[in-house]
């Protein structure tokens, strides 16, 4: 990954850990199997309140997780902690002499928490779930980001839940200000996300289609203010065009002076594949980014870029860049199953004949085999113990190429690479 950044889960962690201690006071009184069922509902909401905010994409949110990957791999797993606390605090039933506004609204808080828990339940478990084991069926991603949304619903109704049913705390407890700030949070978060993040969003024309048989080539440039993209980075955008809507990352393998971008998209899954068969020159596509800390200037002098298929994509945009960059030595191979399925192929070569510190290998499987780390070793121009490691491709790939490495005494200086897989 592009580096453990600790700083967020810190942040996290120190916000849970003080909700759970602020709430001792407030629930001393009651036997260990309530405490212990309050205080994971206590931390569960307060981390459903934070996911809320991690979806909204902020640029100081990116920073502290070292990037917009890293912050949906934080997503995901503050999912899996939020199920497991929500399954304690229901098997584990509260049983108190509590505080309440009125029956009517805890009988009602009551019924609206028990069916939410279920529906969160699920919700959760189906964002986990991409294909179905042992069957070639995968879920569509427009289903998937549909249900989605509806954790933002699922957090109103516990924030419902959580002010209304009957506690051992009244509404003057500090425990009882944390949950009712977590809940103002996590909503306006939510309202954020479905309302006011279109405004960061920019208009881009499409210029150019080019269906290449390993991918899509896509121009585009922008019809009114353009985005600040680095090289490296990548942006998320949705086509104003029926059953293209759902927002996708796509890395940028081409900013252009005038504000255009290129993106290279390999039809691996249904919205790739919709997308390569309908976009067409003259669509809107809706634009949101720079995201990402993928950038080799703040690397090591000595660069070894390993791209595999369309993970190629960042490495076009970073090579364009290098000879403003004379002092950073890089080694690039290129993986692909044969020479047509290459994209930029020319630009590379052309890069590598005019550049003295980049020189670039096209590896071809179908006719030297799989890539190994013995093969990376004599291909490279430069040490890979003395080098950082930057890869762009699938994961299997990458684990096997570093293991490799470090078994034969060449483990990088660095391994860098962003989690994201395209559908």
């Amino acid at each position: 990954m592009i580096a453990k950044y600790g700083l967020g889960y810190l942040f996290v962690a120190a916000l849970v850990v003080a909700a759970a201690v602020v709430a001792i006071p407030a629930i001393n009184y009651t036997n260990a199997t309530t405490a212990i069922s309050l205080e994971a509902a206590i931390c569960a909401f307060v981390l459903m309140a934070i996911t809320q905010v991690l979806a909204m994409r902020l640029k100081i949110v990116e920073h502290a997780f070292g990037g917009l990957d890293q912050v949906y791999v934080a997503h995901r797993r503050l999912g899996y902690a939020i199920l497991a606390l929500i399954v304690v605090h229901y098997i584990l039933t509260p049983n108190f002499t509590g505080l309440f506004q009125s029956k009517e609204r805890n009988e009602l808080a009551k019924l609206v928490g028990y069916y939410t828990f279920f529906v969160f339940c699920g919700l959760i478990a189906f964002s986990m779930i991409k294909r179905i084991p042992f069957l070639k069926f995968s879920f569509p991603y427009n289903l998937w980001y549909f249900t989605h949304r509806f954790i933002g619903f699922a957090f109103f109704a516990i924030a419902f839940h959580q002010y209304f049913v009957k506690k051992p705390f009244d509404q003057t407890e500090a425990i009882a200000y944390v949950l009712n700030f977590a809940s103002l949070v996590g909503i306006l978060a939510y309202v954020y996300t479905q309302t006011l993040a279109v405004f960061r969003k920019k208009d881009y024309r499409v210029v150019s289609v080019e269906r290449h048989p390993a991918a899509t080539v896509i121009t585009a440039r922008p019809i009114g203010g353009r985005l600040k993209l680095r090289p490296g980075q990548f942006v998320i955008i949705h086509a104003r065009r029926s059953r293209l809507r759902e927002p996708h990352p796509f890395t940028a393998s081409r900013i252009g002076s005038d504000g255009s971008i290129t993106i290279s998209v390999k039809p691996l899954g249904d919205y790739t594949q919709r997308l390569r068969e309908t976009i067409a020159v003259g669509d809107i596509l809706r634009v949101e980014g720079g995201y990402g800390h993928f950038d080799f200037r703040k690397g090591n002098r000595s660069q070894i870029w390993i791209a595999g298929g369309i993970g190629v994509t960042p490495f076009s945009a970073m090579a364009g860049e290098l000879e403003k960059h004379p002092d950073i030595n890089v080694s690039m191979i290129y993986c692909v199953r044969d020479e047509a399925e290459a994209i930029n192929l020319d630009m590379f070569k052309a890069l590598d004949a005019k550049l003295e510190n980049f020189n670039f290998v096209l590896h071809a499987s179908a006719e030297s085999g799989r890539l190994d780390a013995e093969k990376l070793v004599k291909a490279a121009h430069v040490r890979p113990a003395q080098a950082d490691f930057w890869f762009c491709g699938p994961s299997p790939l990458r684990q096997a190429l570093v293991r490799g490495l470090a078994k034969a005494g060449e483990k990088p200086r660095a391994v860098k690479f962003e989690q994201f897989e395209f559908r």
